[in-house]
C-alpha cells in the first residue's frame, strides 16, 4: 500500500516513465528468455533510434530514466545486467541522450567465464557499475555488429 501511495505521489510525467521503463524492462526480460540475442538486440535498437514523438510534452533526463530502470528492475523476475542495460540503452536513445552500450567478459575467480553489461554516458558508467569493471574485456561497439546481422 505505502508504494502504491509513493507512486501517485510522484508527477504525472514520472508515473508514465515508470510505466513506460516497467513495459519495455518486461519486454525485454521477456526477449532475452524467448529470443535469440541478436533478434533481441535488433529489436531493441530498432525502438531506440525510432525517437520520441513530436507530440511528447517533455523529456526526461538521464538521471531520471537510470532512476526509472532501478526502480522498475526490482519488479521484474531476473531484470539482469542485460536487461537493465538493454532498457536503459533504448529509452536514453529514444529521448535523444548519447549511451553507450557495452558488454564485456572476464574469468572469475575460479576460472569460470563471467560476462556483464552496462551503460556509458559521457564516459561514466549508469547502469551495472563494478568496483572492478575495468577487468572486462569489452565487445566490440555494438553498433558495428549490428550491421552484420
Amino acid at each position: 500500500m505505502r508504494r502504491l501511495r509513493r507512486f501517485f505521489d510522484l508527477s504525472g510525467q514520472q508515473r508514465w516513465l515508470l510505466l513506460k521503463t516497467l513495459s519495455l524492462l518486461a519486454v525485454v526480460r521477456l526477449g532475452l528468455w524467448v529470443l535469440p540475442f541478436r533478434i533481441v538486440l535488433r529489436l531493441v535498437e530498432t525502438l531506440r533510434r525510432k525517437g520520441l514523438p513530436r507530440k511528447t510534452p517533455s523529456c526526461s533526463s538521464v538521471a531520471e530514466v537510470i532512476w526509472a530502470v532501478k526502480t522498475t528492475s526490482r519488479y521484474v523476475p531476473e531484470a539482469t545486467c542485460l536487461t537493465q542495460a538493454l532498457t536503459a540503452h533504448c529509452l536514453l536513445g529514444r529521448l535523444g541522450h548519447p549511451a553507450k552500450l557495452e558488454i564485456g567478459v572476464a574469468r572469475g575467480k575460479d576460472g569460470a567465464l563471467e560476462a556483464h553489461a552496462w551503460v556509458e554516458v559521457a564516459g561514466e558508467t549508469l547502469i551495472g557499475s563494478l568496483p572492478d569493471l575495468t577487468r572486462f574485456s569489452k565487445f566490440p561497439p555494438l553498433d558495428a555488429k549490428m550491421q552484420r546481422f
